[in-house]
């Protein structure tokens, strides 16, 4: 839907400083000194990725590129430049100059030019943002906010003088350079946080963390090391407690290709052989028929889905399933303890655990199940061990899907290398490294508050350089 009051009406009874003038200013229509441009509605079938030239899309707007083109005829007067303002006029109603090649004007986007005679840009570029988040913040929708041109044209602009005009914009320019510096260097040890803390995770599961009994390294389970014991013992825990009545399998040997060197102490072993020692101990959620949208009901038995090990929040629930359609899948059925897994898509890899009060379900397609031996490794290590940057490799390393990453089975993830520590030597390194990254929690926390607050003094930049010295002086 569009605005439903005037926008000169929004802005006079609107208590937003961003919308004030200092009283020796006047207010002139945008269109008045200026013109909208509506983008053009090019046809969907001459669009390409490789020829043509680039094509301005709603979601351009704020970008310097366009990974669409056009191959068709068009109006010189829908070409967009350099320096060009755009106004996105559905969703949020965002505006930017445009910094990319010469590009074609889309429908849905459009091109906002003033007289610079009168009006100076960077001035219209301080105030334009708010005027638009307004008639963003009164329009009404269903689906999609929309925009119109005339919205645009009737905005009732400041107009100081024009050499005031560019005296505001210098000092606006001048105090968000500062901001803009401050909030680069907040960014830059966000980055370095991610680093250390990945550094941290790798380290953990390579014997660097913490001190070990033995400092050597090797490739893990060479004949006559001291890991090669812990490591048939390890192989052994799985064995001993196999359900009677059910065939063993000897779990898979870690793949060699995968290079993971681990201290001499430390077993290595494959995926498989720290599981449980029961059959589905590693399940991939049901394919196909076996559980559709069709079958779901308003209560009953949860679904669990990848929002799960995504926000590592299992209480999340959208699905249910009926009572008789658990008993029939409850081979795909969660208990406490349980890690799921995403398995696709650009959140593969992403882990949670079942707590101790989960609500009965199962899992869907797009999970993995995994039950541990936690007489062999601690669940928390185990966490420590997925999270981290080289074992993430392992399981992208077997993931097939150009577009979309996918684990192609759970066949090929069964004899990723995992380092095995002593039980006691991986309470100390979780232990370790919940203090690091408590530390690095505590950092992120600041630089996060700090960053609001650079947001928060840029409105105040704008709110004093627009309104009233008292009202401005209020705001700040």
């Amino acid at each position: 839907m569009a605005l439903t009051i005037s926008v000169q009406d929004l802005v006079a009874n609107s208590a937003n400083p961003l919308l004030k003038i200092r009283p020796h200013w006047s207010r002139v229509r945008l269109g008045a000194i200026g013109s909208v441009l509506n983008g053009a509605p090019f046809k969907s079938e001459q669009f390409s990725r490789e020829v043509g030239m680039p094509l301005i899309r709603i979601r351009d707007v704020g970008r310097s590129s366009t990974d669409t083109k056009y191959v068709g005829d068009f109006d010189e007067r829908y070409v967009v430049r350099a320096g060009d303002l755009l106004v996105g006029m559905d969703g949020d109603f965002h505006c930017a100059r445009w910094c990319g090649e010469p590009g074609l004007l889309n429908q849905r986007v459009c091109k906002v030019t003033v007289d610079e005679a009168v009006y100076d840009h960077r001035f219209l570029d301080c105030v334009l943002p708010a005027y638009l988040r307004a008639i963003n913040e009164a329009t009404s929708s269903v689906t999609v906010k929309h925009l119109s041109s005339r919205s645009i044209e009737d905005i009732p602009l400041p107009l100081p003088p024009k050499e005031e005009q560019r005296r505001v914009a210098d000092e606006i320019e001048k105090q968000f350079s500062r901001l803009d510096e401050a909030v680069a260097n907040l960014q830059r040890v966000k980055q370095r946080l991610k680093a250390y803390k990945q550094s941290v995770l790798d380290a953990a599961i390579a014997g660097r963390l913490v001190g070990s009994d033995s400092v050597e390294s090797t490739a893990g389970g060479e004949h006559g090391s001291a890991g090669e014991s812990f490591r048939e013992s390890v192989y052994w825990a799985r064995r001993v407690n196999w359900p009677k009545g059910i065939k063993f399998n000897e779990p898979a040997q870690p793949d060699q290709r995968l290079n993971l060197t681990v201290p001499n102490n430390w077993a290595k072993v494959s995926w498989e052989a720290v599981l449980a020692p029961e059959e589905g101990a590693f399940k991939r959620g049901p394919f196909g028929s076996a559980l559709t949208k069709a079958m779901f009901v308003s209560s009953g038995y949860k679904v669990y889905e990848q929002y799960c090990p995504i926000n590592d929040d299992c209480s999340f629930v959208r699905y249910y399933i009926t009572p008789e359609k658990f008993e029939e899948m409850k081979g795909f059925a969660v208990q406490a303890g349980d890690f799921l897994i995403s398995c696709s898509g650009v959140t593969l890899g992403r882990i949670t655990r079942v707590p101790e009060k989960f609500n009965p379900g199962v899992i869907n397609q797009a999970l993995l199940r995994v039950r541990l031996n936690v007489a062999v490794m601690d669940p928390q290590f185990f966490i420590v061990l997925f999270r981290s940057p080289r074992f993430q490799s392992f399981i992208f390393d077997r993931t097939a899907g150009a577009a979309i990453p996918n684990v192609r089975g759970v066949g090929d993830l069964k004899s990723i290398p995992v380092p095995v520590p002593p039980l006691a030597e991986q309470h100390r390194i979780v232990a370790e490294v919940d203090r690091r990254l408590s530390i690095v929690r505590g950092v992120e926390a600041e630089v996060d508050a700090n960053l609001k607050r650079a947001q928060s003094l840029r409105q105040a930049v704008l709110a004093n350089a627009f309104a009233a010295p008292e009202t401005a002086h209020a705001t700040a």
